[in-house]
């Protein structure tokens, strides 16, 4: 899950070098390529792309809601100040209040929020209305994640938290910052951070990736981790 987290910050590095925010950072719009695929191409035996890792390459999905940060919101914009751009389950506090003004670190929110749930199988803030889980992102402590996860480093619980802080002040100011932190991580378990819980992924988006890198052996995030997980329990087997 770290490596997955390292390179989904590689893209929103590149991205917020070009000036633009995605405002949708989700397990849904997260998908992996498997590893012996570069850019959805075949590229023989390698096991890793230059960006990718041999669990596979992440491509960002859904750039619908992005902005850029030049952007002025006039009368006719889709997004005018107030409005709620996002997902409720990952959606940065500040972002909630007035989509029109954030800058990266809501798409950092959204990221740690991310990770939170592909170490727990548990949204951040979960709730039976839209409202209250809002309402949790702007005033609520978040779970501990060592409540359902024991074998995660702490190093890495301290990005996370960083992450999902309720000021943008206090979190990770650009992407690189985070790929700083994350490359410092000890090698956590990346094969066993795997959750049970999977969100299916809209056809849509597969069926995007196959028709722009002719790329059909792709899939979620989640399952992608929990084929590791279980790839990982089965060569632990194998030598015991």
């Amino acid at each position: 899950m770290r490596d997955y987290a390292r390179q989904t910050a590689l893209g929103l590095q590149h991205a917020w070098k070009a000036g633009f925010v995605h405002r949708d950072i989700k397990p849904s719009n997260l998908l992996v390529v498997d590893p012996d695929l570069a850019d959805g191409r075949p590229r023989g035996n390698q096991s890793a792309t230059p960006s990718g890792s041999k669990f596979g390459t992440i491509k960002i999905l859904d750039m619908g809601l992005a902005r850029t940060a030049e952007v002025v919101d006039t009368q006719a914009s889709i997004t005018r100040a107030g409005a709620m751009i996002g997902t409720p389950d990952f959606i940065a506090p500040e972002q909630a209040l007035d989509a029109s003004s954030v800058d990266i670190r809501a798409d950092l929110y959204s990221l740690g929020g991310t990770m939170y749930f592909l170490l727990t199988g548990r949204v951040p803030f979960p709730g039976s209305s839209v409202i209250e889980k809002l309402l949790k992102h702007q005033h609520a402590e978040l779970e501990p994640i060592e409540r359902y996860r024991r074998d995660v480093p702490t190093d890495l619980l301290h990005i996370i938290r960083r992450l999902m802080s309720k000021s943008p002040a206090d979190r990770f100011q650009n992407p690189s910052e985070l790929i700083d932190a994350l490359e410092k991580v000890a090698s956590v378990s990346d094969e066993t951070s795997a959750t049970p819980t999977m969100v299916s992924l809209p056809s849509k988006h597969l069926s995007f990736l196959k028709r722009k890198h002719g790329c059909s052996r792709s899939r979620s995030i989640q399952e992608a981790i929990l084929n590791n997980s279980l790839n990982a329990t089965r060569r632990r087997s194998l030598r015991s």
